[in-house]
Order: C-alpha cells, then structure tokens, then sequence
C-alpha cells in the first residue's frame, strides 16, 4: 500500500494514537539532545572553543520522527485496539 493510501485510511484511533506517540517522541528526542550536549561538555570542559549542540529544530523533530515510527510500529497495534474498547 502507498504512503499516501495508508494514510487516508487511516481511523480517528490511529490519529490520535499516532499524535500522541509524536509528542512523547518529540519529548523523549528534546532530553537525549540536552544528555547529549552535557556529554559534550563532559568531554570537552578544558577547550574554551568547543561548540554547543544545540536543540534546534531540525535534529529534534528529525529525531523525533524516527522515534515516532519506531513507537508506532512497536506499540501502534496494542494502543489502537485498547482505544477501540474504551470507546466502545
């Protein structure tokens, strides 16, 4: 199935299970991007001319894509099915 098909048929469940994983990925991405630039800093304390990774947009909502699809395909099913019930 195209990309495009798959998300067209697409039910409310799966949006809102989808958005929802999105926001806990875009979290997740925002404290491995600050773990990362304190690792830095660890490694380079001394040189006065090392520079700061930065939170922009660009790496973390890059990383939180990735993330994302990965929850989605881990955990997609079981939350959508557990939704279908509650709602109904």
């Amino acid at each position: 199935m195209k990309f495009s098909k798959w998300i067209y048929n697409l039910r409310f469940e799966e949006y809102l299970v989808i958005s929802v994983l999105f926001i806990i990925s875009v979290i997740i991405s925002f404290q491995s991007i600050k773990l990362l630039n304190i690792w830095n800093k660890k490694l380079n304390n001394e040189n006065k001319f090392s520079r700061e990774f930065r939170a922009s947009p660009i790496p973390l909502f890059g990383l939180s894509i990735i993330i994302s699809a990965i929850l989605f395909l881990i955990f997609g099913d079981f939350f959508v099915n557990l939704l279908k019930e509650k709602i109904n």
